[in-house]
């Protein structure tokens, strides 16, 4: 009870405080994937992260889907266009 007192008042104590913190780069490598760098935050409270392949595929995914929809909505968007254009 006590340690979680602590915790809070030290929490609450540097929300009141602005401090810049730095970070370090941090380089995981991951099969399939390849090299992967990440820059982890030297807040006191931010925990250590790692990167896992799931992580990678989860993030290579997610970049594949938002390439597609970007030339999907380029394509739709200079036809408008041009038909726009077209009709004046």
């Amino acid at each position: 009870m006590l340690d979680f007192i602590n915790t809070f008042f030290k929490k609450r104590k540097e929300k009141r405080s602005f401090q810049e913190y730095g970070y370090d780069v941090k380089t995981f490598e991951i099969d399939n994937i390849g090299t992967v760098q990440y820059a982890q935050w030297k807040h006191p409270f931010e925990q250590q992260k790692s990167i896992t392949k799931s992580n990678g595929n989860f993030y290579k995914t997610l970049a594949k889907h938002f390439l597609n929809l970007y030339y999907i909505s380029s394509i739709y968007l200079s036809k408008t266009y041009s038909e726009i254009k077209s009709k004046n």
